[in-house]
């Protein structure tokens, strides 16, 4: 059996267990747990054949209209030894350029080519036109388990510019083995894969916990509606706006969401009213709330219905929780692409390294501990509600 030292290890033992059971349905194409690993051992082989080295970045601006895709991506570009780089395609020309400038990429795989061009993004690759060579794929046993695996692109918010988070194997991995299930079997989103919510939360949940994760590929709210009644996903992630324009649906009682056992929102504080009217549309379904203050701050939890229910209560800090080192890459200037996240770690006071993330609960989904990480610019924490 392949031992898991790295998070597409994970992934290789995941397919070899559910081999033909769905991992990921963007309503474009479902694919099995099977076909996840071949398709990202031949992107590997391919990057790797056209001389991507073990550190090297590759930006991914690739939106969710083409998100299997960009789940491939990550993962061959893992599995080739390098860095990747997931960045919101949805970035003006002059920031994308900067972006490009702070990550330094080898290669870039976009489904937004055109763009790219410009941005001075190494060798650029379309999604339906990447290399596949399963042949050239490194030897995954001389890949090193503790190098940097995802750089997650930040808002600035802290600083007034982009930055990279920088996450290592070991904290992207948690105590994921490849082969342990989780209570919830099934998540139905509308995430970008681009964010810390999309990327880790969403696209890594299948290689984590064995679930089938849904993605919608542009939200729309009675849409989604629609999907949570097709595919009868046990678990939702929103982030607040979405939920309101779900409950501000004149036809929203006309759903059956009897599928639905638990509700999560993240990325900002969940409205008091938004609570109300959810638990009044939906009394049964079981709700979470996580907040983290960008890059400058903590991950906040509700835990309980009395936080959920108490007006402006962002929920707290447990002490069963999970640090995960972050480092923040500088965004005054680039550096060069080997020496950056070292320069980076050091510059990073206070960041130390994560214990495994605990696993879900036998009560449902922790929206914020082996699926989900909150960013910070040093260090970030996943907290673990008990119910």
């Amino acid at each position: 059996m392949t031992e898991v030292r790295r998070l597409p290890d994970a992934l290789k033992v995941r397919a070899q267990h559910q081999l033909d059971e769905i991992a990921h349905d963007d309503g474009r194409r479902m694919i099995s747990f099977a076909d996840w690993d071949r398709e990202a051992d031949a992107l590997g082989g391919g990057l790797a054949a056209r001389g991507l080295r073990p550190g090297d970045r590759v930006l991914l601006p690739i939106s969710n209209a083409n998100a299997f895709d960009m789940l491939v991506a990550v993962q061959g570009v893992l599995r080739a030894g390098g860095i990747a780089c997931p960045v919101n395609p949805r970035l003006m020309p002059d920031e994308m350029a900067f972006y490009a400038r702070l990550t330094e990429p080898a290669m870039t795989i976009t489904d937004i080519p055109e763009r790219m061009a410009v941005a001075g993004a190494g060798t650029i690759f379309a999604v339906d036109a990447v290399p596949n060579d399963p042949g050239a794929l490194p030897d995954q046993s001389a890949l090193d388990p503790k190098a940097d695996a995802i750089i997650l692109q930040t808002s600035g918010t802290t600083g007034g510019k982009l930055k990279g988070v920088v996450i290592a194997h070991p904290d992207a991995l948690g105590d994921s083995d490849g082969i342990s299930r989780q209570p919830s079997k099934s998540m139905a989103h509308a995430l970008p894969l681009t964010g810390s919510g999309g990327a880790m939360a969403a696209g890594l949940l299948p290689i984590k916990t064995g679930a089938t994760c849904y993605t919608m590929r542009k939200f729309d709210p009675e849409g989604f509606l629609r999907l949570m009644v097709e595919k009868k996903p046990d678990t939702v992630f929103l982030v607040p706006a979405m939920l309101r324009l779900i409950l501000d649906l004149p036809n929203v009682r006309d759903f059956d969401l009897s599928g639905t056992k638990w509700l999560i929102t993240g990325s900002a504080p969940l409205p008091h009213d938004s609570v109300m009217r959810s638990i009044d549309l939906w009394p049964r379904i079981r709700m979470r709330n996580s907040y983290a203050m960008s890059e400058g701050g903590a991950a906040l939890t509700t835990t309980t219905r009395e936080h959920l229910l108490k007006p402006g209560c962002v929920g707290k800090m447990m002490t069963r929780s999970s640090c995960a080192t972050r480092r923040a890459m500088s965004c005054r200037k680039a550096r060069p692409a080997r020496s950056t996240a070292a320069r980076a770690s050091r510059g990073a006071t206070g960041a130390t390294r994560a214990r495994a993330a605990p696993r879900l609960s036998a009560d449902g989904p922790d929206p914020a501990t082996s699926v989900m990480w909150m960013p910070t610019e040093t260090s970030s924490c996943a907290v673990a509600p008990r119910s």
